[in-house]
């Protein structure tokens, strides 16, 4: 891997400056407890606050994408959780609606990871 900075947190702060600079973010979703894990940016583009401005016990799931989701794309994030209930790779966009109004386009792509046993463990991807 590439760090273009150094020290102890080089890895995650090229990380940050990558997302930041090229306009995306990680996520990855654990089917087991459906807790779902962003990157800062993520959140930024999600309009989602960040871990450090969230309630301890207000875990992140795949609803906390719905809730902010432009009401007429609601139905992309139920094609969504069909897609990855079938254990398929993905790509759509669909709107965001941040608190303060603002409307922003999102594309998220994304794959299903199964375990050694076939089973679904995670779904994985970006926002963009």
């Amino acid at each position: 891997m590439l760090l273009i900075f150094e020290g102890e947190l080089a890895a995650r702060d090229t990380l940050r400056f990558a997302e930041e600079k090229a306009g995306f973010g990680l996520w990855q979703l654990k089917f087991e407890t459906n807790e779902l894990t962003c990157s800062p940016n993520s959140l930024r583009l999600l309009g989602l606050p960040s871990d450090n401005r969230r309630e301890t016990d207000d875990r992140l799931t795949f609803a906390s994408i719905e809730s902010v989701a432009h009401p007429n794309d609601r139905s992309v994030l139920a094609e969504l959780r069909h897609i990855m209930a079938q254990s398929l790779p993905f790509d759509r966009e669909f709107r965001v609606v941040h608190r303060n109004g603002r409307v922003r386009t999102l594309a998220i792509h994304g794959e299903v990871l199964v375990d050694g046993d076939g089973r679904r463990s995670r779904a994985i991807g970006v926002l963009i």
